[in-house]
């Protein structure tokens, strides 16, 4: 595995974008020799422009993100703190396992129990 590039200033979509299509014209990530992973907090935004300048790659939302979506799910979808923090790190753990599946499934499975709960799991 080689990092090939990072950026984490703030910039608006637009640019990112543009940033995003000038990496791809100057062919510095060499699509037909590599399998490209792209690692990201999970912005749909950013997703879009992946997937059109990039197809073939991997999209992989990163553990601090990914935890913290989790979080924000068991925040509105459980009373008790407790019950919402066995949640959370029996779904990390899951996911540590690689039971990526068993998670989705589970989170398109789950009941709502509230509007905003709906919502988070839905984002998540």
């Amino acid at each position: 595995m080689v990092h090939l590039l990072s950026w984490h200033q703030g910039q608006k979509e637009a640019q990112r974008g543009k940033a995003l299509e000038q990496v791809k014209q100057a062919g510095v990530i060499p699509e037909d020799h590599v399998r490209l992973c792209v690692v990201c907090d999970g912005a749909s935004w950013i997703w879009k422009h992946i997937k059109s300048l990039f197809p073939s790659a991997r999209q992989v939302l990163d553990y601090y993100h990914c935890k913290e979506y989790l979080h924000k799910v068991a925040k509105v979808q459980y009373a008790s703190s407790e019950r919402a923090l066995e949640w959370v790190e029996a779904t990390l753990t899951r996911l540590y396992l690689g039971k990526v599946g068993w998670v989705l499934g589970g989170l398109k499975r789950m009941k709502a129990a509230s509007e905003e709960a709906a919502k988070a799991i839905a984002n998540c």
